[in-house]
């Protein structure tokens, strides 16, 4: 499945395709910020956009999503 790339006024990816990530991926908050060594809270943060995700994580999220899609994990 290909994903938007939908930029927020920052420059970063919208918040909404981080939720979508983390549900297709099946990974909570909690798990995200414990694979990212960053407080629950950040986590948070980035979800309702707050503060902008590193562009990183969306790529990791995205490679991830595409091994579940093919049933590899």
């Amino acid at each position: 499945m290909e994903h938007p790339k939908v930029c927020d006024v920052r420059g970063g990816w919208h918040h909404n395709h981080l939720n979508q990530l983390m549900s297709e991926c099946r990974i909570s908050g909690a798990k995200l910020a414990s694979i990212c060594d960053v407080h629950v809270n950040t986590v948070s943060n980035w979800r309702t956009g707050k503060i902008g995700a590193p562009g990183m994580l969306f790529a990791y999220l995205e490679l991830l999503a595409k091994v579940k899609s093919i049933g590899r994990v």
